[in-house]
Parts: C-alpha cells; structure tokens; sequence
C-alpha cells in the first residue's frame, strides 16, 4: 500500500504516488540503477490508496449527477476506452480520482482511430510533452494555444502558425477578423526572394464573391425556376421556352465552380505538393512503386534537397546529395521544419536521428523509400565515421590541421555547435560530444556520472590527438572540458592542448547570486510545470529554441538527466581539489549574460599553469551559439596560440 502506479503517460513514462518516505527511497534505487527518476512537486499523493477514505462521501455527492449522450467521442483516461458520455456518472469520477491515469491507452486509441493532431486547450500545455513523445513514431503533430505569461493572442496565433506550415487548413480570415469583402491573405513563396515579381492571383474565394443579385440568379438556376432565371436576365418571351433545357447545365457549372476541394487538389497537383497526409503517403507511395530503384533514390532525394534549400535559404542545386545536413547549417530547428515537410509530401515520420546521419539527403531517402516500400528497403544505417559513439564528426576535414572537440551545456545537443561550421576554415575538423540519450543515441541511458563520461570520452579521443586539439566547452559543459583535459594531459606523446571556456563558472568558485537564482529555477524542471523555463531561461538559451515547443520539450528532456549529473559532479568536486592544468586557458564571457558576471571568468586562471587569456563576446548566455562568428575567432586564436607557442597571461 506504500506505492502505486498512478499515471502511465507514455511506454516510457510513468508516475507513481504513496508515502513520501516510500517515494524517497525508490527514486534514490532508481537513480543508484542510472534509472532516470525525479519527484514532482504536488500536495498530495491522489491515484492511490490514501484516496480510499475520501471516497464514500465523494460518491455521495456525485448521486444526482445524470449524464447525457456526448456530441464527440470521449477518449477515456481511466477506462482507455471510447464513451459515448453516459457513463460518466459519480462512480466513474470516483474512479478517475482513485486508479492509475492510462494516458497511454487513451492516446494510443486516438492514434489507432487515425487521429494525429492534438491541440491542447489549457491556459498552460502540460500534456505536450507525453503527447509527443507518445506519437512520435507515428506522425503526431502536438501544439498548445495559450501558455503561462504568454496568454494573448500571439501566442495562440502561433499555434495556429505551427499548424499551418505542418500542412492544416486554418480559416486566417476568422483567426484574423479579415473581412473577405475588403480584402484576402495572399500565399507567398517559401524561398527567398531573387530578382523576381510575385503577382498576386485572384482566389477561388474571391472569384465566388458574389452580389445579391448574383446569388438570387444562381440559387433560382440551382433550383430551375425558370421564370425567376427569365425575369433577372430580361429575357424576351420567345426565347424563355428554350431556358428550361439550359438551367440543368448552368447548376452543374455552378456546383464545379463551388467545390474548393477539387480546385485544391489540382493546384496541389500543379505545384508538385501532396496535400493530406493520409492520401500523401499512397500518392507517394504509388509514384516509387512505379520507378526501379535509381529513379527512385533520385526522385526522393530531389524533394529533399529542394525541401532543405528552402529551409537554409540555398537552392536546391546548393544542397549536397550526401553531406551531413548538420554540416550545412540543419540545426534543430530547423530539423523541426525538415522532418514536416517530409511528412507532409511522403507521410513519412522521420526520426531526429535519421536527420543528423552524415549520409545527408541520400541517406535520408533512403530511410524514407525503405518505410514507403519495405520490400525494396536498402541500408539505411549511417557509416560511423568517428570511431566512438562518443564522438560525432560535425565538420570532416580530408587532412585537419588542427581540431575543435565542442561540448554543449546542460540539456544541449551537438546541434549547438552546427553555427560554428561556417566560420571554421577548411582544414579544421569540428567534433562534438553526443551523449547517451541524445542525439543518435537516443534509446541509451543518459549518464548521471561526470566523471565516468570524461573517462569514456578521453580514451575515445585518445587515436585523434596527431594534431592540435582545442577544447572547447559552453556553460556547465566547460566543467566536462576540464575534466577531460586533466586526463588527456596525461597521455604520452600527444599533440598540443589547449581549452576554451565560454560562459562558464570556474569549478570551485562560489556561484554569484544571478546564476544561484538560476540553479533554483531549474528546480521547475522537477514539477509538472515545465512551461515555466520558457520565462526562466530568456536571454540564457537562444530565443529561436525558446520559440519552438518539440525542441524546447526535448532539450527539458535532457535538462533534466543534466541536472542531476551536474549535482552529483558538484559534490564529488567538494572533496577533489587537485592539481592545475598546464595548457593554454581561453577564458570567454558574454557581454549581456544575464547569469554569469563577467567578473568571473578571470577564476579559471587558478585552474591552470598554462597562459591564460580573458575575451568577451556580444551577447547573452547563448552568445556562443547565437554568436558564432565571435566564437570562432576566439576558438582560430587559441589555435594560433599553440602554432605560435606564445600565450600571455593577464
């Protein structure tokens, strides 16, 4: 009776509510396991067996409730069933209140009965994050409508924007209040503009606009009253006996003019977009069937490259058949877009990883002919070409001269450094750290021991210290920097090293009061109100990731592994002072972070007998993404420092 289970969210989500002192010991076993395991921040534990007392009265008071047949469908959390609504009586209630939430089961009906867009309807989008995690796999698109201190229109017009581009019809004239009588919304293109005029066309909308007098005409012609027809066009009366033969064809010319869904569809068919996302993927499907196999990868892997152009503002003759999309500029974001525009021309769902293969476009095509055709499925595994699953080669160059191994801060991806590509020179390989959980490795374990991931991460860059290795760690990541760097000190015969700090506390400094508020704002991540970060963390992560919801949700994801890891290296640290580093020291602060004074960064000078040199960027926390340029130069200068063999020290 200590513990239930008391909500299933998703296969890989569960809560579980009853004495605290019983909660406290199994999360503390689950954690020990490297289970992930948090508390949520709730007064009492409902769903269990301390319900049990409130329950006679409870049903009392529910006696008189009559329910009545429901207009929708109801998808039961508690039954995970469809209800037509007349049960939902005093004991299904009390029911609701006692037994495990099956979240799961309600949702995978939905999915089962095709439904794949949720919207969800609260002041504040709680459930987004089960919601996508739950129909991921299975095409799901997951919005909200307003959100904690963003409750106006703007946010809800936005939501109404996500729908759009993932391909749902909005009505923008009501959304908006456009009156259609005085003017229409115009459909631009998708790319840049270069150097050519976009004329707006008339619309089938504002070709059906009619006056009152040409509704009357054409709703007597619809009803074949002939006199009425006669009267308004002023025919003479010898010519009226011939309009009872005609009346039949002006109603049907009149009814193919009204069908929007046919001029939809040929529109549709003219620009090469399938619209629908259950008829997109059988149009699609029959189009390869019909071609042998070459034609096919081209075909999907010329939708492909015209889908990414138009996202990195390239054209589709820019876009590499088989480069990594990451080393072109895809981020994450921007992976967002990709990933519903596949589904939106094929019906394919495309994972993350699928994205971030080196095998770009090409590999991605074949992923997608593979799920449309299985019999014709070709390898789609990507060629690892780091060596380490430690590792992930982000910017490959033939004969590196040098290279940048890049470690994101708490909750980031190697989608953090993918800025960097285009400022670093040509002979400068570009490695970033991905860990368990992210990421292509999204079905591990995240770690929760810094120390193991430094070891794991320093033997795996042992084979590539033949030349000069910088690295380069943001935020909390600046800790995994040195970390590794005290280990890869050691290694005997190695290259020159060099580290670069951005924004980051110094370990074993005291934190300033902006960046302690912080560490205590994280503490929402252990509660069911996660939105909340989105205020939290402005002008700490780059606003474009705070404007977007799925990767927003993944990136808590993984804030919330981080965090944990963070507060198990911080209490290692209390107890661990050991000697400094001898490398060069690249300290980096931003000009406008909000917490992380500039004044600190000069403490990493202690931490090492090496030169040490101080910079700052513009920008906010975020600046070494949102900055890249900046970041580069800093990163080029500790390069030249090592070349050079010179460093000063401030």
């Amino acid at each position: 009776d200590a513990l239930s289970v008391a909500a299933v969210n998703t296969a890989g989500s569960t809560i579980i509510s009853g004495k605290a002192d019983a909660i406290e010991r199994i999360v503390a076993e689950l954690q020990e396991k490297d289970v992930y395991a948090r508390k949520i921040n709730v007064d009492y534990a409902s769903h269990n067996a301390q319900m049990d007392p409130l329950l006679p009265a409870l049903a009392k008071s529910f006696e008189d409730l009559a329910p009545r047949r429901a207009d929708l469908a109801f998808y039961s959390t508690v039954t995970g069933e469809v209800s037509d609504g007349t049960d939902l009586d005093g004991g299904y209630w009390c029911r609701n209140l006692r037994e495990p939430v099956r979240f799961d089961r309600a949702l995978n009906r939905l999915l089962d009965d095709g439904h794949t867009v949720f919207v969800e309807i609260s002041a504040h989008p709680v459930l987004s994050m089960p919601l996508t995690d739950g129909s991921a796999d299975r095409g799901g698109i997951v919005v909200g409508t307003l959100a904690r201190d963003h409750g106006t229109t703007v946010q809800l017009l936005r939501n109404l924007g996500l729908l759009h581009v993932q391909g749902h019809t909005i009505d923008w004239n009501q959304a908006l209040g456009t009156n259609p009588d005085t003017g229409s919304l115009l459909n631009l293109p998708t790319y840049a503009f270069q150097r050519q005029s976009y004329w707006s066309a008339v619309t089938p909308a504002a070709r059906m606009r009619r006056s009152p007098d040409e509704e009357a005409f054409w709703q007597a012609a619809g009803q074949g009253e002939v006199s009425q027809v006669a009267d308004l066009l002023d025919v003479p009366e010898e010519l009226r006996r011939n309009l009872d033969g005609l009346l039949p064809y002006l109603a049907a010319w009149q009814q193919k003019l009204r069908e929007p869904s046919r001029g939809a569809s040929a529109a549709g068919e003219d620009n090469g977009t399938l619209t629908g996302r259950g008829s997109a993927a059988d149009r699609f499907r029959t189009r390869l069937a019909d071609l042998d196999a070459g034609a096919r990868l081209d075909v999907v892997v010329a939708l492909l490259r015209e889908e990414t152009g138009t996202l990195l503002g390239m054209t589709a003759d820019q876009v590499p058949a088989s480069q990594s999309l990451q080393q072109i500029g895809l981020d994450s974001l921007l992976a967002v877009g990709l990933r519903s525009a596949i589904s939106r021309h094929t019906g394919v769902g495309v994972p993350s990883e699928v994205l971030l293969r080196s095998t770009g476009c090409a590999g991605v095509a074949r992923y997608v002919i593979g799920r449309l055709l299985p019999t014709e499925n070709g390898p789609d595994e990507e060629v690892d070409t780091s060596g380490s699953p430690w590792l992930r080669v982000l910017k490959p160059a033939g004969q590196p001269r040098a290279r940048v191994f890049a470690i994101a801060g708490s909750g980031g991806t190697t989608d953090s450094h993918v800025p960097l590509i285009r400022h670093l020179p040509e002979d400068i390989e570009l490695v970033g750290l991905q860990l368990p959980g992210r990421d292509t490795r999204t079905g591990e374990t995240p770690p929760t021991d810094a120390t193991a991931v430094a070891d794991e991460v320093a033997a795996a860059l042992t084979d590539r210290l033949d030349v000069p290795v910088v690295l380069y760690g943001h935020s909390q990541g600046t800790w995994l920097a040195w970390e590794i760097a005290h280990r890869l000190t050691r290694v005997p015969g190695r290259s020159p090293l060099s580290m670069v700090v951005a924004c980051g506390l110094p370990p074993h400094m005291e934190q300033p009061p902006e960046l302690a508020k912080l560490h205590s704002t994280e503490e929402m991540v252990d509660s069911a109100e996660i939105g909340g970060l989105t205020t939290a963390f402005r002008g700490i992560l780059p606003e474009a990731l705070l404007e977007n919801e799925e990767v927003l949700t993944s990136y808590v994801t993984n804030l919330q592994t981080d965090i944990t890891m963070a507060k198990n290296h911080e209490v290692l640290l209390r107890s661990d002072r050991r000697a400094p580093l001898d490398i060069p020291v690249v300290a980096v602060g931003a000009s406008l972070d909000p917490v992380l004074p500039n004044e600190v960064q000069p403490g990493w000078a202690e931490l090492t007998d090496g030169p040490f040199t101080h910079h700052t960027i513009a920008g906010t926390h975020a600046a070494p993404i949102e900055n890249p340029e900046a970041m580069v130069a800093e990163l080029l200068a500790a390069l030249r420092a090592i070349d050079a063999g010179t460093a000063h020290r401030d």
